[in-house]
């Protein structure tokens, strides 16, 4: 790969993650990203409508999509992102969901839990918990509120470095250089998962759920499906990964999601983004251990603007340096 044309600017340098929140700055505020469109709120129950289409005036394949589902706990508002895939289906008895979604020219299309009568699955807009996670709260829901926030590709200034990488169920995880430098890592990406017809989706950093195959009963090893693609970034490469056993997918929005959607294969769109000092504003760091008890509530420094600034979480697992996206919740006071 060449990285000669690549523009770079070094930042700094047991078993731990450290987490950095910060937020970049949309319209106004900055010299190089435009305002994006933005949707209504759609209120989204399980089991109700799936998928639903939210249209988009772009005219275009949006360079980046943020799908924003709200939900409201003891009073207080939460935004949670959605997802690109739908992660899990509805085989084995536990809960599954979140808000998946893909995206074309002209709209995106969003999945939420269907539960069908003969499967075990519990469907859920959004959980956190209970039981395996520590936070400000334990909760589930069914119904929450749901936009779109939609950039076109020239909205955003031109990427450090793009590159395209082929991930499919026979070659499940690639490295590339990111061409950055060494021990640079990027202040933004986008993982776009090109799967075809038109359609577009996004990878994340992590993945809420695995599946030990050896350890289903036999009737579901043949049938339980995982599904989305994730990526880590180190101070050299990015990795891309996407499950490969027995039922799973590169992409997939089926089996409890009101569609029948599966993809074996995708082109996935990497690029990356060191941003200036006036689209970028680091707003919290801290260490956690590997099974530490947090409250999960940080007091942001300045009050955040849900229309007009995007919320990044990355953890480094400092171990091997990789950094990973987190989609986790933010709370927004």
């Amino acid at each position: 790969m060449d990285c000669s044309l690549t523009n770079v600017r070094r930042i700094q340098k047991k078993l731990y993650f450290v987490f950095f929140i910060f937020w970049i700055y949309l319209p106004s505020h900055n010299n190089g990203i435009n305002p994006p469109f933005i949707s209504p709120w759609h209120t989204l129950t399980v089991n109700g409508t799936s998928p639903v289409y939210i249209p988009h005036p772009l005219g275009e394949i949006p360079g980046k999509v943020d799908v924003q589902v709200k939900v409201v706990e003891a009073g207080q508002e939460y935004i949670f992102p959605g997802i690109g895939s739908g992660q899990s289906d509805d085989d084995i008895l536990a809960e599954y969901g979140g808000v998946a979604y893909l995206y074309n020219d002209v709209h995106v299309k969003v999945f939420i839990p269907i539960e069908k009568s003969d499967s075990a699955g519990i469907g859920r807009i959004v959980t956190t918990g209970p039981g395996s996670y520590s936070g400000p709260f334990q909760g589930t829901f069914v119904t929450g509120s749901v936009r779109i926030r939609a950039w076109r590709s020239s909205d955003w200034p031109t990427p450090n470095h793009e590159t395209k990488i082929t991930i499919s169920n026979s070659a499940p995880h690639h490295t590339v250089p990111h061409c950055l430098g060494t021990y640079t890592y990027p202040d933004f990406v986008t993982a776009q998962v090109n799967v075809g017809g038109g359609y577009v989706t996004e990878a994340t950093g992590v993945v809420p759920l695995t599946v030990n195959d050896g350890g289903l009963a036999a009737s579901l090893t043949n049938t339980e499906h995982i599904c989305g693609v994730v990526y880590a970034i180190t101070q050299t490469s990015i990795t891309i990964w996407s499950p490969n056993k027995n039922n799973d997918f590169v992409t997939c929005f089926s089996d409890g999601w009101g569609a029948s959607l599966k993809f074996s294969s995708a082109d996935v769109i990497v690029k990356q983004w060191i941003l200036s000092p006036f689209d970028l504003h680091t707003d919290y760091s801290f260490t956690l251990n590997s099974g530490d008890a947090t409250t999960g509530r940080m007091s942001s420094l300045l009050p955040i603007d849900l229309d007009n600034y995007l919320v990044s979480v990355q953890a480094r697992f400092s171990k091997i340096s990789f950094f990973f996206l987190s989609i986790k919740s933010l709370e927004f006071n």
